[in-house]
């Protein structure tokens, strides 16, 4: 480990060992997408009850039990894509990242169902997995002008 601040480096002589073995590693998850409230099942190894946090695509995963090898959660709200699931031990430190779960867009109700031809009438979608800066809407091949999300 080597320290400098200002171009001052400190004459200490530190060492930090990187071990495999006590890394968590994420080699795969069950199923591999969903929507929120989903249980998610990650297989891995060096997973600490009680120590371990879950993080898909850097919304937190509410943990429901944890092995040395097993961990299932709740996956959280978020935008709907492909996310990166990542476990984290408390004073160890971050698994991979490259294990993914396909976040699934999910609409659970459009209101109201009619209007006019005309058009100006305000419809409200309920759903998870929106993403506030890239989501559009068409309703009967007319692109809405606005899209808000809240």
């Amino acid at each position: 480990v080597v320290i400098t601040a200002n171009g001052i480096t400190f004459p200490g002589s530190f060492t930090f060992n990187y071990n495999s073995g006590s890394t968590p590693s994420i080699s795969s998850i069950s199923p591999s997408s969903g929507v929120s409230g989903q249980t998610l099942t990650i297989t891995g190894s060096n997973f600490v009850n009680s120590q371990t946090t879950v993080n898909v695509g850097g919304v937190p995963c509410s943990i429901l039990s944890v092995s040395s090898t097993t961990i299932t959660c709740t996956v959280g709200s978020s935008q709907a894509g492909g996310l990166s699931v990542v476990a984290t031990v408390a004073g160890v430190g971050r698994s991979n990242g490259n294990v993914m779960f396909q976040y699934n867009l999910q609409v659970s109700s459009v209101t109201p169902a009619r209007g006019s031809f005309g058009g100006g009438q305000t419809v409200t979608v309920v759903g998870d997995g929106f993403n506030g800066s890239s989501v559009s809407a068409t309703i009967c091949g007319q692109a809405c002008q606005s899209v808000t999300v809240i």
